[in-house]
């Protein structure tokens, strides 16, 4: 019972369902549940019914999404595996030397960061015209505030008629 505890406690700590974790939610919900059912049916309390309700889509939809986690587990495994099995092949060529992929050459009328067209067709893309370095802007005087929200309140305040009682 000990060592029971310690891996319930160690597995609350570490993200994601453990199969210890998920057997101590089902045994609770296995109690909990025909507990509510059978205090439902001696006091005769609809709170009971509901709790009883409430607890068991509560029981059904953990179970799901355990499930459904395991699922994607799998196949995020399944994916990385695959992954992994490219990459061997692609490294695991028989000749010990390195080669870089052949780099192409711009086309015609293209020379770095310009864009031509031939004669007749218009660009997709035009090349945009630097004008000069940024400059940062003027702070005006109205978008700072001298007044305090103190002044502001007496303003409002001075509109206001005094309430005679």
């Amino acid at each position: 019972m000990v060592s029971f505890m310690e891996e319930l406690w160690e597995s609350v700590l570490t993200p994601g369902p453990s199969p210890i974790l998920l057997k101590a939610t089902n045994a609770t919900f296995a109690v909990t549940i025909p507990l509510l059912i059978f205090l439902a049916i001696w006091d005769k309390n609809i709170h009971y019914w509901f709790l009883s309700l409430i607890s068991t889509g509560l029981w059904l939809s953990i179970n799901w999404f355990v499930k459904e986690d395991r699922i994607a587990q799998q196949k995020l495994d399944k994916e990385k595996a695959e992954a992994t099995a490219a990459a061997n092949a692609k490294t695991s060529d028989d000749s010990d030397t390195e080669m870089e992929p052949a780099a192409h050459p711009p086309p015609t009328g293209e020379v770095a960061g310009e864009t031509t067209a031939p004669t007749g067709e218009s660009s997709l893309v035009e090349p945009v015209e630097k004008h000069g370095d940024l400059k940062a802007r003027a702070v005006s005087s109205s978008a700072r505030s001298g007044v305090s929200t103190e002044d502001e309140w007496e303003k409002v305040s001075e509109g206001e008629q005094p309430k005679e009682l």
